[in-house]
């Protein structure tokens, strides 16, 4: 979702290095975020996590670790946006999730949307960020799936309990094939937004002017 103001300059401050060779295209020198001293590595094969949510994750594309330390939640801002502090800096980091879209806030579901959002990452919550291709987003956010001691892709989890619809753009197209196929489900079981009329007005339509609900 949209978020007013770039903040590209305050990711590149805590991310030195974001630029790949080909197309110029941004992206991080790794793609593990390593969580230290919760009992959990915050790498996958380490998590205690829901069974299907691991199964249908591709192996990561490198295991170097881009922080020391995990991300400390600080604010959230609607079901796809929130800000986390990393140990790296002092500076918060605003963090879209991929693949995925939430309710914008001023839709019907918006509210619902973020509180879901709030309850699985609740101010204080260190977490951790992994990566796809490109880092940044055109509003200068990080773009990043979660990994908490709940869940090893928060990202996934919401898609198939039917909390997002999925939103693929390349080149981050990783988890493209499990992320459509859990909204899918979630979709066709009517579970969570889509049992509340999600399908009315999705939030891309919402954006372009389709649609107000």
């Amino acid at each position: 979702m949209p978020f007013a103001g770039s903040h590209r300059s305050i990711a590149q401050d805590v991310v030195p290095s974001r630029r790949a060779p080909r197309g110029g295209s941004r992206r991080l020198s790794g793609t593990a975020f390593a969580f230290a001293g919760a009992g959990c590595s915050f790498l996958l094969a380490a998590c205690d996590a829901p069974a299907r949510a691991v199964a249908t994750l591709p192996p990561p594309r490198t295991t170097d670790p881009v922080y020391a330390s995990p991300c400390v939640v600080t604010r959230i801002y609607d079901g796809d946006t929130f800000a986390c502090v990393p140990a790296t800096s002092s500076t918060p980091l605003i963090i879209r999730l991929l693949y995925v879209d939430a309710p914008e806030s001023a839709q019907r579901l918006g509210a619902a949307s973020t509180a879901i959002l709030r309850d699985a990452l609740p101010v204080g919550r260190a977490i951790g960020l992994r990566f796809d291709t490109d880092s940044l987003d055109s509003f200068g956010r990080t773009l990043a799936w979660i990994e908490t001691a709940a869940h090893a892709n928060l990202n996934l989890w919401m898609a198939e309990d039917g909390w997002v619809t999925d939103l693929i753009i390349p080149p981050n197209t990783a988890l493209a094939g499990a992320i459509r196929s859990a909204v899918s489900n979630a979709r066709a079981a009517s579970r969570g937004l889509w049992a509340r009329n999600f399908a009315a007005c999705l939030p891309s339509a919402f954006r372009r002017g389709d649609c107000n609900d």
